[in-house]
């Protein structure tokens, strides 16, 4: 029995596509302006990867969930978080990203300096210094403790150990903060006695180096309390200059593809379609990235892989589109073609290949749902976003494209002009292998 492909659309009754392509043009240029307008004012839920953060590779002696988890994980500060199973799910590991890295928050920074300020066996005016990039390690400077000069070295020691007490002390008890724990040997019990260390007093003032408890200490005691014993089989760090990196070599990974695939375009058609093909990706883009910001969905590094699938999908329709447009136009005319002329057949192009992208595009879309409504974590948004992409795509292909080829003709009508004998390949060509 022969099978009939399903049209959507009669192909015998055109739809006059052409006779929105101005309004295709104004909303390309707005929609872009809109979006770029919201990510300035607004701006981007950014990702840990692109913030900076600490990731911990966690086993448990039990079943743990995910809710349970981001819970401890939100009562510790931590609400920017991720948390994805790690192998098989009977191993029970799961793999934690926080956001801040840092050990201390800067009020308590300020708490510390009070309390410094406040007591008069440390001297006048103790400084501190932390960098949050340095991530666990402060800097106090004092002034040098005043001792016996006659009992020479053993008293410079012990003023030394008394000042150091008194810093350990005021950190601890005071302001409450964790040093960190270290031991001298495996079979030692874990102590604070090494996280401070003094260097050599000069002009008068000595600088003591803090290094406190990191966020992955603080993370492992509070699941302990939670869960029971567990173990930290890795901790990767990714500071603010490295995610800052992440960021701009993202950027320009889509920056690049765009100016790549209109490269393509110009050699492989011409240049009457480059700026179709530009407008349409970056519609697609801008569209993309709106809804980041509108859903305030958090932007990581799987998200620049969903935006470079939807450049890389939407080409393809638009491909099509255009490949159709050079095979429909008329090569032996010995007259130019007329913009009307061209209008009407580009718009016959749309109606032809109408059924093949709503049937390319649904197939695709159906598949994103699927993962986006059946899946959670990270690959949700991915899934969304996808969704998002592949319908807008779909839509520039068909109308914002063409019409800035239509545009484009209008303006430069004599630039590698596709009714001449020099440009274009017919189905006969190609079937002679041509192309």
């Amino acid at each position: 029995m022969k099978m009939k492909f399903v049209t959507i659309f009669d192909p015998k009754k055109e739809i006059n596509f052409a006779s929105k392509f101005n309004v295709a043009l104004i909303a390309s240029v707005i929609i872009p302006i809109t979006s770029l307008i919201c990510l300035l004012v607004i701006g981007l839920n950014w990702g840990i990867d692109f913030l900076g953060g600490t990731e911990l590779h966690v086993k448990f002696s039990k079943a743990v969930s995910v809710s349970e988890v981001r819970t401890v994980l939100n009562n510790l500060g931590f609400d920017k978080n991720q948390i994805q199973q790690f192998g098989p799910i009977e191993n029970n590991e799961l793999l934690i990203r926080v956001e801040r890295s840092a050990a201390l928050k800067q009020e308590e920074i300020d708490s510390l300096k009070l309390l410094l300020q406040k007591d008069a066996s440390l001297g006048e005016n103790p400084q501190i210094s932390f960098d949050e990039r340095t991530g666990n390690q402060m800097l106090v400077i004092l002034k040098e403790p005043q001792y016996k000069e006659e009992l020479g070295a053993i008293s410079v020691k012990e003023a030394l150990t008394q000042q150091k007490q008194i810093l350990k002390n005021i950190i601890e008890n005071q302001a409450k903060l964790e040093l960190r724990k270290t031991r001298a040997t495996i079979s030692d019990n874990a102590s604070t006695d090494n996280a401070i260390v003094e260097d050599e007093a000069k002009g008068g003032l000595i600088r003591y180096t803090v290094h406190f408890a990191g966020v992955s200490n603080k993370i492992q005691k509070e699941l302990e309390n939670k869960f029971g014993a567990i173990e930290i089989r890795k901790v990767d760090f990714v500071d603010s200059q490295v995610s800052k990196q992440l960021r701009s070599d993202g950027l320009l990974a889509i920056i690049y593809s765009i100016l790549a695939i209109a490269i393509y375009i110009m050699i492989r058609f011409d240049m009457s379609f480059a700026p179709g093909t530009i407008m349409a990706l970056i519609n697609d883009v801008m569209i993309a990235m709106l809804v980041f910001v509108v859903f305030k969905l958090e932007f990581d590094t799987p998200s620049i892989a969903a935006l470079l699938t939807i450049v890389g999908y939407s080409i393809n329709n638009t491909v099509v589109v255009f490949d159709r447009i050079r095979e429909t136009l008329p090569n032996e005319s010995k007259k130019p073609l007329s913009l009307d002329e061209i209008t009407r057949y580009v718009n016959k192009v749309i109606n032809d290949t109408l059924s093949r992208t709503i049937n390319t595009t649904l197939t695709t879309l159906f598949s994103s749902l699927a993962i986006y409504f059946f899946t959670n974590g990270v690959i949700k948004t991915f899934a969304l976003i996808l969704s998002v992409g592949i319908t807008v795509g779909a839509l520039t292909s068909m109308i914002v494209a063409p019409a800035a080829y239509i545009l484009a003709k209008k303006y430069f009508p004599h630039s590698n002009n596709s009714n001449t004998t020099t440009t274009g390949y017919t189905r006969d060509d190609k079937a002679k292998g041509v192309v």
